[in-house]
């Protein structure tokens, strides 16, 4: 499970390639509740930050993802 820093440090990577259309929130089967609620795809922004307010994952790690959602996957 990735760290804050991790998770911004993504999130920053993808609003920033020309490539991502779409941020997908991508939340693993053992998250909480607070962080099921964020899984789909966003506008670059309006992606919510992770983990969720009242996150209360295991381990106090979140179990979610930033993934992207590509415009063409070749140039």
């Amino acid at each position: 499970m990735p760290s804050i820093t991790e998770l911004q440090a993504a999130l920053n990577r993808l609003r920033n390639n020309p490539r991502v259309s779409l941020i997908r929130v991508s939340v693993a089967d053992e998250a909480c509740p607070a962080c099921q609620a964020l899984q789909g795809a966003y506008a670059k922004d309006v992606v919510p930050a992770l983990p969720a307010e009242g996150c209360s994952c295991p381990h106090g790690r979140p179990a979610v993802y930033y993934d992207p959602v590509l415009e063409e996957i070749y140039p």
